[in-house]
């Protein structure tokens, strides 16, 4: 990680001119220190650029410092009356540098510097990616500022419990995202990341894992944050902060969606082979047996049909204008639907999905077909679930869904995974 840190360095300085004390500024003070550290001095931009090659290749071994550090040191050293070449060496075994006392109480720009290579072609980030600007508004609902630096993409969101996907999406008497809102997360934090707006990239979502449940009692920062792979794939990763300690709440990997030709289903075949329905209310009143409470805004499930392995539900957002392309009251909907072929008195939780993708925006009133697809284990089924339009048309799919049942008031503090 550390070589391709320099190696993108070197490529941006390539081709940006930029003021020196600004980038040793901003490369001193954007982040906390990593274990493996580089430090170097240079008295010119070019030289700069030949020295970072030179670490890239192996040829420069003289006049650099490299270390890694362990501990922290017991002693910080002064900086003010510190030589470059001595800072470079105390820093990078683990010192404490007081970076901004070497600029004589001025304090230099911060630059923004991109946060991976973009001459490799075989990523599928466009060459022209920029960070998109964190200040202000939220980004989008689940997507509220850009906290990326150097070194990754990332989004923080401050959540309160008050949002509508928390307050009316109550398990046991708690506030709990609901899992698929985690979908729409990293699709629009993979998004912004690669284009500067929430809607501006066409995402595909796949080898999601929910490994917790994220319940919100009061206000609570959680993180997104993106790391490109080698494959050309982007993985991310929701956490944050519970009882002192980071816990992950999903991951995944987001790739450019391909085009491929949408499918189109006939429901009335569907609807033929389901032997019970129930109306929206019959299905919540059960939910709220069971302790699942839903509000106004994710009681999306108007009639529902079910049989042996298959489903078919009709919903109707009570409020699109939620700011988010794949909807979660939509989406969790969906996984309602699943219910239509459950026995009475079970709650499945999901905690495995293959893929995510979707051909066109969600309607307010989509019909829902799911399947149950091949066995993710021998006690857990996976459900291919589609949401299409008047005319059969798919709008979104999510194959591969594993779900486990869990007994009514049984802890639901993390999902049952097993992970490869």
């Amino acid at each position: 990680a550390l070589m391709r840190r320099a190696e993108q360095l070197s490529a941006h300085l390539s081709q940006q001119a930029v003021n020196l004390t600004d980038l040793a500024y901003t490369l001193q003070v954007g982040r906390d220190a990593m274990e493996h550290r580089l430090a170097l001095t240079a008295e010119s931009q070019e030289a700069l650029v030949t020295q970072l090659r030179g670490v890239c290749d192996g040829t420069l071994t003289t006049g650099i410092w490299r270390g890694e550090v362990t501990s922290a040191p017991t002693e910080n050293p002064a900086a003010g009356d510190a030589l470059p070449q001595t800072l470079a060496q105390l820093w990078v075994e683990g010192f404490e540098i007081d970076w901004p006392k070497l600029y004589a109480g001025r304090q230099p720009n911060r630059l923004r510097l991109p946060t991976y290579p973009f001459a490799r072609e075989r990523y599928w980030f466009p060459e022209n990616t920029t960070l998109a600007a964190g200040a202000g508004a939220s980004l989008h609902p689940l997507v509220h500022r850009n906290i990326s630096d150097i070194h990754a993409f990332c989004y923080d969101t401050l959540l309160t419990g008050q949002e509508w996907f928390l307050r009316d999406h109550q398990v046991m008497e708690r506030a709990v995202l609901p899992g698929v809102a985690q979908l729409e997360w990293a699709r629009a934090a993979v998004s912004l990341a690669l284009g500067g707006e929430p809607d501006s990239a066409d995402i595909c979502l796949k080898k999601v894992v929910w490994l917790r449940q994220l319940a919100v009692a009061e206000w609570q920062k959680v993180c997104i944050e993106l790391t490109p792979e080698d494959d050309g794939a982007m993985s991310w990763e929701i956490y944050g902060d519970e009882d002192g300690g980071e816990v992950v709440y999903s991951r995944g990997l987001a790739v450019q969606a391909v085009d491929s030709e949408r499918p189109v289903f006939d429901t009335a075949p569907v609807a033929a082979r389901c032997t019970e329905m129930a109306e929206g209310a019959q299905l919540y009143d059960q939910f709220a047996r069971l302790g699942l409470n839903y509000g106004a805004t994710m009681r999306t499930v108007q009639t529902l049909h079910g049989g042996e392995g298959i489903a078919l539900a009709s919903l109707a957002s009570v409020d699109r204008r939620d700011g988010c392309q794949w909807s979660p009251a939509l989406l969790d909907g969906a996984l309602q639907a699943i219910a239509g072929t459950a026995r009475e008195g079970e709650i499945a939780l999901p905690f495995a999905l293959r893929e995510a993708r979707s051909w066109s925006a969600l309607p307010e009133r989509p019909q829902v077909i799911v399947q149950k697809g091949t066995a993710h284990g021998a006690s857990t089924p996976e459900w291919d679930i589609t949401l299409v339009d008047d005319e059969g048309r798919a709008v979104m799919q999510l194959l591969g869904l594993a779900m486990r049942p869990v007994k009514p008031g049984a802890g639901l503090d993390t999902f049952p995974v097993q992970e490869n």
